[in-house]
C-alpha cells in the first residue's frame, strides 16, 4: 500500500512537468540570407569562429605553471580572454575553424529561420535534458577591430545554449532546442570542430 500511495503522491506532484505544452519547433522562418545578414550580429560580424574549449581544468592549471607544458600537455591552442555587456570569458580553445560566407549563411539560416511554430501560453523557455549546463563550444561573432561583439554558447550534452548579448533576432537559438542545436552540431561536425571539447 505504501509503494501505492507514494507512486501517486509523486505523479501528483509532477503532474505540472508532465502537462507542459508540447513546443513545435521547426524550419518555419522564411526570412532571406539578405534579411538575415540585416539583422545583429551578423550585420557587425567582420569575421564567425567556431570553437571547441577545455573545461574544468583551473585546479590543473594552478599546479602547472609553466603555460606551454600545460597547454602542450592538454592540447590547448589558445587562451581566449574576453568580455561581452560586462560577462567575462576565458576558454581554453583546443579546435577552431573560421566559417566562409557559406558558412555563415548556414548558421544564420539556423539561428534565425529555426524558430517555435506558435509562441508558447507560459512565458520563458524550455528547458533542455536535466543534467548540468557544462558547455565545449562556442560560437564568436568579432566585429572588424578584432572585438568579440556577440557569444553564443552550446552544451550539446543538456542541449541548451547561452547568448550574449540577447536579442530578439536570436531568441530562437535559445528557445528552439532540439532541432536547432542538432543542426548547430551538424554544422561544427563538417567543419571539423568535435562538439565535445573534454580534456
Amino acid at each position: 500500500m505504501k509503494p501505492l500511495l507514494l507512486f501517486i503522491t509523486l505523479l501528483f506532484c509532477f503532474k505540472p512537468i508532465f502537462a507542459q505544452e508540447a513546443l513545435d519547433c521547426g524550419y518555419y522562418g522564411n526570412k532571406t540570407v539578405e534579411e538575415r545578414n540585416a539583422l545583429f550580429p551578423f550585420n557587425n560580424a567582420k569575421k564567425v569562429v567556431l570553437i571547441s574549449y577545455a573545461n574544468g581544468v583551473g585546479k590543473i592549471q594552478q599546479e602547472i605553471r609553466d603555460t606551454v607544458a600545460f597547454m602542450k600537455r592538454f592540447y590547448v591552442i589558445e587562451e581566449l580572454r574576453f568580455t561581452v555587456e560586462k560577462r567575462s570569458f576565458f576558454y581554453l580553445v583546443k579546435e577552431q575553424h573560421n566559417l566562409s560566407q557559406d558558412g555563415i549563411n548556414r548558421l544564420s539560416d539556423i539561428l534565425i529561420n529555426y524558430k517555435l511554430k506558435k509562441k508558447p501560453v507560459t512565458d520563458g523557455c524550455p528547458s533542455g535534458n536535466l543534467c548540468s549546463y557544462n558547455p565545449h563550444n562556442a560560437v564568436l561573432f568579432y566585429d572588424e577591430y578584432g572585438i568579440v561583439i556577440c557569444c553564443y554558447e552550446v552544451c550539446f550534452e543538456c542541449e541548451n545554449s547561452f547568448i550574449i548579448p540577447d536579442n530578439a533576432a536570436l531568441s530562437n537559438a535559445v528557445c528552439c532546442l532540439e532541432a536547432q542545436i542538432n543542426e548547430v552540431k551538424k554544422l561544427f561536425t563538417d567543419q571539423g570542430i568535435k562538439y565535445l571539447g573534454n580534456l
